[in-house]
């Protein structure tokens, strides 16, 4: 038979928690899919971060998100390889990991997630 599920974009697996916290905003899509095509496997591109606004600046997390209210949370994209054809970058790359920790550009990125909601 054929049956509609939710899947991450940035991955094509199924919604992890972490995907529904993105910068960007949740990211959840829905598709068709048969037994042979849908995805089986949980997100794994999608890993949670906090935003720390004392310090200005988005931390990984090392321990579950409870009793962490003052923190912002939310997540990044891991550094996985998504380069596209002819080393263009991917126009989200701002939301890597990588970028994120190495940035410290916190309060720029905590004014673009306000928008995205508001």
């Amino acid at each position: 038979g054929v049956f509609r599920l939710p899947y991450c974009p940035d991955s094509g697996e199924l919604i992890s928690e972490h995907c529904l916290h993105d910068l960007r905003g949740a990211r959840i899509e829905y598709g068709v899919f048969t037994a042979d095509n849908a995805p089986r496997a949980r997100c794994g591109v999608h890993v949670p971060i906090l935003y720390d606004p004392i310090r200005d600046r988005y931390t990984p997390m090392t321990r579950p998100w409870e009793g962490l209210s003052f923190f912002g949370r939310y997540s990044a994209l891991s550094d996985v390889d998504r380069a596209l054809p002819n080393g263009v970058a991917p126009l989200d790359r701002r939301y890597d990991l990588s970028v994120l920790l190495s940035s410290g550009d916190g309060a720029a990125r905590e004014s673009e997630k306000r928008d995205i909601f508001d």
